[in-house]
């Protein structure tokens, strides 16, 4: 049964949103990634991504953004900076079931898009502690539907119980997400000077072994 615009929520356009204004129920045996949500850093060791990445694990740089998302717990991400500029991020742990999770990463239609901006400026408000203005509401769900809209998705096989390559644009940075039991995560890579191609290829083991863990 096709979607009518007033009943869609869609999260990663409100998620979108909240972003460009400030920096279902769960099936299925606990996976446990979630109790790791403040310390996303745990998920995988340096080791781990620097091998797959092809460098030493002193050559890469370890931060989290816990306390920048520290209002959207559920976008905070361990990010592994790259001696030759790119970065791996990893994180963005939520709970979802197989439906919400296929209703949650494909391509939106315009009245989708549209739908998830009220819901979008609503959490935004909250993120950031104020109101917005006509003007500032405007220009940031024109940048969130834009970005919403330039989203690509294909299935990847044989990873979890089900698993997404995001790529936006024209940008070689893919985002790898990934269903396991109940719940999921994502793996983006940038690559210094990687094709998306390449790129993908390296978000799958890191993405792997994360998986692993909840088997």
């Amino acid at each position: 049964m096709p979607l009518r615009a007033s009943s869609v929520r869609h999260p990663l356009a409100t998620a979108t949103l909240a972003l460009a204004l400030a920096p279902a129920l769960a099936q299925g045996q606990d996976c446990k990634l979630l109790a790791l949500q403040p310390t996303p850093c745990q998920l995988v060791g340096a080791d781990v991504v620097a091998r797959h990445m092809g460098t030493p694990a002193a050559s890469l740089r370890v931060e989290d953004n816990v306390k920048i998302m520290g209002r959207m717990p559920h976008l905070t991400s361990c990010i592994y900076q790259l001696p030759d500029g790119g970065e791996v991020r990893i994180g963005q742990i939520a709970t979802s079931s197989p439906q919400a999770f296929d209703q949650r990463y494909r391509s939106q239609s315009e009245a989708e898009i549209a739908a998830g901006m009220g819901s979008g400026t609503r959490q935004a408000e909250q993120a950031i502690g104020r109101s917005v203005s006509g003007a500032e509401k405007a220009t940031a769900q024109a940048g969130a539907a834009a970005i919403v809209r330039s989203m690509q998705y294909s299935t990847v096989d044989g990873l979890g119980e089900k698993a997404r390559l995001m790529v936006s644009g024209n940008s070689p940075n893919v985002h790898l997400i990934t269903l396991v039991k109940n719940q999921t995560f994502v793996v983006q890579v940038r690559a210094h000077q990687g094709t998306r191609e390449k790129n993908a290829a390296l978000a799958r083991p890191i993405a792997a072994a994360i998986a692993a863990r909840c088997r």
